[in-house]
């Protein structure tokens, strides 16, 4: 390691004994941080995020085989937190409301974490990798089997679905994905607010016998 090196690189107190796992949580997260700041994983070494995490290159490979094995682990723990926030704004309707308004809320959440976290957000649907490991999967598919559950609820209330609670669940995911991209990739278009363009979509596919202006 050169001298220029070495000094670029934070100085990082020796985790305690039994702690590795908190040095594997700071090395999803600085290589999370460095994806979103290139825009992509391409260009993000195992060197740049242990320089960005303060610890020396061969340590980042007591917790991870190889680069690919790191950028899986980022996606797991993304994904993670994107389902955990969609729970968060179901559970923040709470339990009195209606099937419609907590999957409304739901729909709400997946976006402002999008919006909030843009950065983020294309780390997990702009990083090309191999083959998803069962890990992978089972995290990736937890905010649409969110959306599947939330609108089986409505079906179960006496909603109106268009197709399966899959397929609409699929087309409302397609065009939450599809507000939060072009929200952030177009900031200065004139975008109406959220609800005006999430409520006329959820509406029509899922039908319920009374809901009322404000959903």
């Amino acid at each position: 390691m050169s001298s220029d090196e070495s000094a670029a690189r934070p100085r990082r107190r020796r985790n305690p004994r039994g702690e590795g796992a908190r040095l594997r949580d700071e090395l999803v997260e600085a290589a999370s941080d460095l994806i979103a700041e290139h825009g992509s994983a391409e260009g993000v070494s195992i060197r740049a995020v242990a320089r960005r995490a303060g610890v020396s290159a061969p340590s980042v490979y007591l917790h991870f085989d190889d680069r690919d094995a790191l950028i899986s682990a980022v996606l797991v723990q993304r994904f993670a937190d994107l389902g955990d926030a969609v729970v968060e704004g179901i559970e923040a309707a709470g339990g009195d409301a209606s099937p419609f308004s907590r999957l409304v809320a739901g729909c709400h959440a997946y976006i402002a974490y999008g919006l909030g976290n843009p950065g983020h957000y294309r780390v997990l649907f702009g990083t090309p990798v191999g083959p998803f490991s069962p890990t992978m999967s089972s995290a990736a598919a937890e905010s649409l089997n969110l959306l599947v559950e939330g609108i089986a609820r409505c079906e179960e209330a006496g909603a109106a679905i268009a197709g399966t609670p899959l397929d609409v669940a699929t087309i409302v995911w397609s065009s939450l994905h599809g507000q939060v991209m072009l929200r952030v990739v177009s900031p200065s278009f004139p975008w109406p607010p959220v609800d005006a363009m999430l409520l006329p979509l959820l509406r029509g596919l899922v039908r319920m016998p009374d809901v009322t202006a404000g959903g």
